[in-house]
């Protein structure tokens, strides 16, 4: 096994994101996790989403109704650290 050797490592390991047809949902499975900003961007480095959410459940979700089929890059910010991940909405 590998040694985590930074914030992102960790976190890497702790989020997970997946879509269905009009929801994006990310999974914490870190335990001190309170509060987390979420910002989705475009291909073209537009942001098409923000907000700071207070995690529940550890999870947490929005719609993508309006937003169109396409790649997008995930970021989340927590106290531990930065988390990014690509996500590919399909309509």
């Amino acid at each position: 096994p590998s040694l985590a050797t930074n914030v992102d490592e960790v976190l890497e390991n702790s989020m997970y994101s997946y879509t269905d047809e009009s929801e994006l949902y990310v999974v914490f499975k870190l335990r001190e996790i309170t509060s987390a900003d979420i910002i989705m961007y475009d291909l073209n480095g537009r942001v098409v989403l923000t907000e700071s959410a207070s995690i529940s459940n550890h999870q947490w979700s929005t719609q993508t109704t309006g937003l169109s089929a396409n790649i997008y890059m995930l970021t989340v910010k927590t106290v531990k650290g930065v988390w990014r991940q690509k996500v590919i909405i399909k309509k």
